[in-house]
This record gives C-alpha cells, sequence and structure tokens, in this order.
C-alpha cells in the first residue's frame, strides 16, 4: 500500500477545495509515501499547497516518510491508519472482513483506500465498511488494480464497480480515471511515470472504454493500469445496496419495460408517422414488427417512405429484403439518415441504447412504445 506523488496531488486538490484544517482522515492501512521530496515539496509550492514548515523540516530528514507526519504537515488534525494489525503501523484495528463497529460509523471526514479493498476477500463487506466510515459530505478516494496486477490481490477492479455502488448508496462520484503506470520508464528519482486516462464516466459502453484503454495501452510500457475513484456521500442511508452492474441493467432493464405486447401498438399510427415525417428515413430490424410495418406501407403505395433496413446480424448485410436493402448500421451509414424507426418490441431499448451509442439523436429515434 503506497501513494505515488500524483496520487498525493489528486487527492490534496480535492480535499483543499472542500476544506482540511480541522478535519479528519483514515488510511486504510499506513500508506507508504513514495515520493523524492525535493521534487515533491517544489510541486507543492508551484500548486500553492500551504503546509506546516516545522512538520516539513521533519519529514525531510526520515528515510522512509512517515504517512501521518505527511498529512499533519497539510493541515488535517486527525489522522488514523486502519488495519487488521497493528504491524504496520496502524494505531486502529479492525478487520474490513467483519462487521463495522458504531464508533468508527461516520467518524472521518475523508477515507483513503490506497490499495487494500482488492487484499479483502469479502470485497463488498469491505466497500460498505469503508463508506459507512465517512461522514455526511465526506470523501473516499480509492487507488485499486485493474489491470496487469496478476496475484498482486484477490481481485482486479471494474470502473462499473465503484460507479454501480456510488449510485445506489447516496455518493457522488467526482472522479473516475484510470492512472497507467510506466513500468519501463521510471523518472530521474527511479520512481514510477504515471499518466491519467480522461474520466471514465464519458464512455457509456463496455466498447468504447475498451477501445479508450487500447488506445491509451499502446503508449510503450503501459502495461499496468490502476483505477481511481473519488466519491463524496451526498445521503445517508442504513442499508448498503448491493447494485447490479448498470450497463446490463439498461440493457434489460429496459427491455423489460419496452416489451409490451404487439397487439397493443397501434400500427396505423406508426405506419402515419412513417409518412409524415420528412427526409431519408430507415428501419433498424428486419422481423415480425418489421413486416406489419412493411404490409402498411405497401397496402397505400407508400413503400417508397423507407430508404433502407438496418440490421445488427453483419451476415444479412447486402441482402435484399422484401424490396430492401440490408444495411449493418456503422455510425457513418445512420448519419445519412434523419429518421430511424425501431421494428421490434422485443428488443427496443437495446437498439435504441446502440442508436445512442452511435450518436443518432434521442430526437432522430422512434420505436413501437411510442404508438401504444
Amino acid at each position: 500500500m503506497g501513494l505515488l506523488p500524483s496520487e498525493i496531488i489528486k487527492f490534496l486538490q480535492e480535499a483543499r477545495e472542500k476544506g482540511i484544517k480541522g478535519k479528519t482522515l483514515a488510511m486504510m492501512g499506513k500508506q507508504d509515501i513514495l515520493v523524492e521530496w525535493d521534487p515533491f515539496m517544489k510541486t507543492v509550492k508551484n500548486l500553492g499547497f500551504r503546509y506546516d514548515p516545522v512538520i516539513a523540516d521533519k519529514i525531510k530528514g526520515q528515510r522512509n516518510i512517515n504517512a501521518f507526519d505527511l498529512f499533519h504537515m497539510f493541515g488535517f488534525e486527525e489522522v488514523n491508519a486502519v488495519d487488521r494489525s497493528g504491524y504496520e503501523g496502524a494505531d486502529i484495528i479492525f478487520d474490513l472482513n467483519d462487521t463495522l463497529p458504531g464508533s468508527l460509523r461516520k467518524r472521518f471526514d475523508y477515507v483513503i483506500n490506497g490499495g487494500t479493498l482488492e487484499h479483502v476477500f469479502d470485497v463488498a463487506n469491505a466497500m460498505k465498511n469503508m463508506s459507512e466510515m465517512v461522514k455526511d459530505n465526506g470523501m473516499i478516494m480509492h487507488i485499486a488494480p485493474a489491470a496487469g496486477w496478476v496475484d498482486h490481490g484477490f481481485y482486479s477492479i471494474s470502473p462499473t464497480f465503484f460507479q454501480d455502488y456510488y449510485s445506489a448508496n447516496g455518493f457522488m462520484i467526482k472522479h473516475l480515471m484510470f492512472e497507467f503506470i510506466l513500468s519501463q520508464m521510471p523518472d530521474s528519482s527511479g520512481l514510477q511515470r504515471t499518466f491519467y486516462s480522461e474520466d471514465l464516466r464519458l464512455f457509456h459502453s463496455p466498447r468504447q472504454l475498451t477501445d479508450h484503454i487500447t488506445s491509451l495501452k499502446a503508449v510503450r510500457g503501459a502495461d499496468r493500469i490502476i483505477l481511481m475513484c473519488f466519491a463524496e456521500r451526498q445521503e445517508d442511508r442504513e442499508v448498503v445496496r448491493y447494485p447490479i452492474q448498470g450497463f446490463y441493467q439498461d440493457i434489460y432493464g429496459n427491455d423489460q419495460k419496452r416489451n409490451i405486447p404487439l397487439g397493443s401498438i397501434d400500427i396505423e399510427k406508426y405506419v402515419q408517422a412513417i409518412i409524415d415525417n420528412p427526409g431519408k428515413k430507415a428501419l433498424y430490424g428486419c422481423g415480425h414488427v418489421c413486416d406489419i410495418l412493411l404490409d402498411g406501407l405497401y397496402k397505400i403505395n407508400k413503400e417508397a417512405a423507407i430508404d433502407v433496413i438496418f440490421d445488427s446480424d453483419v451476415r444479412k448485410a447486402g441482402t435484399i429484403y422484401r424490396g430492401y436493402r440490408l444495411s449493418y448500421p456503422t455510425v457513418e451509414k445512420l448519419s445519412c439518415y434523419d429518421k430511424i424507426y425501431i421494428s421490434s418490441t422485443e428488443h427496443e431499448g437495446e437498439i435504441e441504447k446502440n442508436l445512442l451509442e452511435k450518436h443518432v439523436p434521442q430526437e432522430h429515434i422512434e420505436g413501437p412504445s411510442s404508438f401504444v
């Protein structure tokens, strides 16, 4: 468990914004401070952080920087380390696998998990305990392995883990990013160089996130990835909720809501909407609903209202379906159409999500659930 210079600076930036003086801080395990003192202090001064020069002089002479001293130096009134034993200098002995005692509930303004979570077997209970230690409007910082840390701990953590947990439990995520450690490129002090991804909340599907990671891993030596999360407690909830993974909840939750009986859809109204809207139009999905819509158009000689039918089965691309060309829905092809009509009740939510991920504006999408 250790904090790199960039991680300490990011934490201090967040804490300075919320306030440091008189605040309480708990580290999960006494953190190793992995900095070279003079370059680190140069950064501290350049960024205008306030610090106690007396404590700074004390730290300057330490061979291994004491984490308690470091955070006291920046103005934290109380600094504690929570660990299952006192072997590394923790002053609060508690196993995160166990039930949190009342004395630790809502005790701290700031909590730092600097590489503990992945070593606790009951990871769900550990998250519950750490989040319950945070005061109302307090903040928790997580640093956890995401990739390239085989057998470092029990787990590697995905961004959705923090996103879904905190959205279900009254916290607001302020930052969520990957930290890439360049294992082949230490700096002049011998410490690892790092760089950060964009905010991971910008990515709305696993595919988008995978593409972003791939582009960043192209940097030589970026083979180890850390996940960094800052979350602020907004609501007091006594019962911790364990979430369903959000991405799949979006897909299947939407499908469940949209999977309406075909007989409840006003087909004539849907067909009329297709006819009345100007511009280039496409159907998405070839199947029973598609056939019903096409039947309605053919009956009134308006089949020319549809230019193409999209289908997510790439093997159908290039074939003809009832006189219409079938096309695979790439971003470029979708952008050529002013309106896309979803011709599926079973997969309406999934198709809409796919279109939105491909940057089709919401107002360009129409589905059968609008015509119930």
